[in-house]
């Protein structure tokens, strides 16, 4: 995934997951710039569709960046994904 451009002014932001569990187990961690912020478990329990996830970004990881980096890591034997969609915002709906 391409660095995700956005602009900080040292406020909070979130990283939010547009994702769906397809029945499938997933276990993955989210990195920013190379540093785990969160884990995302999905045990195929959700069968509501797409639905949003949002995991709280460091400050430090933001503040005075113009774009950040975005990863998934697979655990062990698990597999990432299940993610449709990525965005960084300042507050959740």
């Amino acid at each position: 995934m391409p660095p995700i451009p956005f602009v900080s002014r040292g406020e909070r932001h979130f990283v939010c997951l547009v994702t769906v569990e397809l029945g499938y187990e997933r276990d993955f961690e989210i990195l920013i710039d190379g540093r785990v912020i969160a884990n995302q478990k999905l045990e195929g329990n959700h069968s509501d569709g797409l639905f949003d996830v949002y995991y709280e970004i460091p400050t430090e990881l933001t503040k005075g960046k113009q774009k950040i980096e975005v990863k998934f890591l697979s655990q062990e034997g698990k597999i990432a994904g299940g993610v449709y969609g990525v965005r960084i915002v300042r507050s959740i709906p």
